[in-house]
């Protein structure tokens, strides 16, 4: 057999190649290497028809630099006479409600690409196009990197995805996925040979399995945690082969976790709530607070935020004319749920009184204040898919007789949702007992001011508590001096002996 229709030829051909002896009893005749010589130089000009087809722009990106954690592709391009052949278009997969797709038809904007994008319409798991790379022997990737500003968060229960379409005609002998994720590094999974000398393995690459059928679109997948990418932002992507031909598409999440609605709590105790269904009235919301109709311990809706890694708060300022005023014996409580698919390390709750207090559940990973001074321990972290009240002594933080003025709630990792909070009265006053019996007193004010005066300040009356008559009067407990009274009684004969 012709050795030509047994090798590749590739850019790399060498004398040394073309010199070497074809097995055989006889010699071969002047005409019939002249003849061999055409058919190795017309099959090497069609080998670089990909690259030089693409034109200048092409062969530029080919050239772009790659992230400093992909080793260096050994880009040989190859041509390989065949019988096979693999044209028709295959099939396009089904779509999936629980797919995030972050790469279909174009890199993420604003990120850079990097080794040889090579877009085709001619098969496509979605969209309108797939991108791959022309044959090779040996490793080659492309990828892009700087992509940052996609936000392409990855919840702790995720699959990462990719789908991808594999030559019968051109098998690899291994696939390559690698993710760079925010403060992780690299991260690679691998399907097939484990050739690809890229990382630790066993460490930052992982061996999911076996090579996909080739021939349809099949779903690469593997748990974020494996990678230890849960929880994470995913910046950069790198596609990866050794040897033979394949297409990519529709890259980027799936869900394996579905938040349901958490039922709510079915009763609760006698708070005074300050924030539900929406801030403190005067207040001024801060931060990415989100209100969700879908979650909610009481009324109408709860509030929460997108899910992040590490810290993120959002919360309430400026509520002093509010006087969310908290006594002595009061309990600090809010009612939070835990996302069960992508639950935080640590959350935490603040109160402003002119300085920070603050408690937190879970890993004391935020930082804010001086633990057991104006930072206290809480206790564990709740149960995540329920409601729970958390509940904190005032006295324990030093906000006894206090007026609140900013609050907020914060996460450390995943996400949790907020509702109901205030204060709960742990210290219930009874009515007490009114005179046995009272001196022959002159008696100016009795269940209201007297006749032609007017009262002035936080006036109350409550009949709850009375020395004598039907009521008494008094005023919302608040921080520091406080008064009421009445004014402008001259007209009644209010006459001192």
């Amino acid at each position: 057999m012709d050795p030509v229709n047994e090798t590749r030829v590739g850019r790399g051909l060498s004398a040394g190649w073309l010199s070497r002896k074809v097995a055989g009893p006889e010699p071969r005749s002047v005409g019939w290497m002249a003849a061999r010589l055409v058919a190795i130089a017309a099959l090497y000009f069609l080998s670089t028809l990909g690259t030089a087809a693409a034109g200048p722009a092409a062969r530029k990106k080919s050239r772009e630099t790659k992230p400093a954690s992909a080793p260096a592709a050994t880009h040989r391009r190859t041509l390989k006479q065949t019988d096979c052949s693999f044209t028709d278009p295959v099939s396009t997969p089904p779509s999936d409600g629980a797919e995030t797709t972050w790469v279909d038809d174009d890199v993420p904007a604003g990120s850079t690409p990097y080794g040889m994008w090579n877009w085709d319409t001619t098969q496509k798991a979605s969209g309108t196009q797939s991108h791959s790379e022309l044959p090779a022997i040996g490793e080659s990737h492309h990828g892009f990197q700087n992509a940052w500003g996609s936000n392409f968060y990855v919840q702790t229960t995720d699959k990462l995805i990719a789908w991808v379409l594999i030559d019968p005609c051109d098998p690899p002998s291994e696939l390559m996925l690698q993710w760079v994720g925010g403060g992780t590094g690299a991260r690679r999974a691998v399907w097939g040979a484990d050739s690809i000398d890229w990382g630790t393995p066993g460490s930052d690459r992982i061996v999911v399995g076996p090579l996909p059928a080739a021939g349809e679109w099949a779903r690469l997948e593997v748990p974020a945690s494996l990678l230890g990418l849960g929880g994470t932002i995913v910046g950069e992507i790198a596609f990866v082969q050794f040897d033979g031909h394949v297409w990519w598409d529709r890259v980027g999440r799936m869900a394996a976790c579905a938040t349901p609605s958490a039922p709510a709590p079915s009763s609760f105790p006698s708070d005074r709530v300050w924030m539900d269904d929406q801030p403190p009235a005067g207040s001024d919301a801060y931060g990415p607070l989100v209100w969700d109709t879908a979650q909610k311990a009481s009324g109408t809706q709860s509030h929460t935020e997108a899910a992040a890694p590490g810290l993120h708060f959002h919360g309430f300022e400026n509520a002093w004319s509010q006087g969310l005023y908290v006594a002595a014996t009061d309990h600090l409580v809010t009612y939070v749920l835990l996302d069960p698919c992508d639950p935080p390390q640590e959350i935490l709750l603040r109160w402003d009184d002119g300085q920070s207090k603050m408690a937190f559940w879970g890993a004391d990973l935020i930082d804010w204040g001086t633990l057991g001074a104006d930072r206290i321990p809480g206790g564990p972290l709740p149960a995540a898919g329920e409601w729970t009240r958390l509940d904190v002594p005032a006295a324990a933080l030093g906000l006894g007789g206090q007026v609140v003025g900013h609050m907020y709630f914060a996460a450390y990792d995943g996400k949790a949702w907020f509702d109901r909070t205030g204060v709960s009265p742990a210290c219930a006053f009874p009515a007490a007992s009114s005179p046995a019996s009272l001196p022959p007193d002159t008696v100016w004010s009795e269940d209201d001011v007297p006749p032609g005066a007017t009262a002035f300040g936080p006036f109350g009356w409550d009949a709850s508590q009375k020395a004598s008559g039907a009521k008494s009067h008094t005023e919302p407990a608040v921080h520091g001096f406080h008064q009421h009274g009445f004014q402008d009684a001259w007209s009644s004969p209010l006459v001192l002996g």
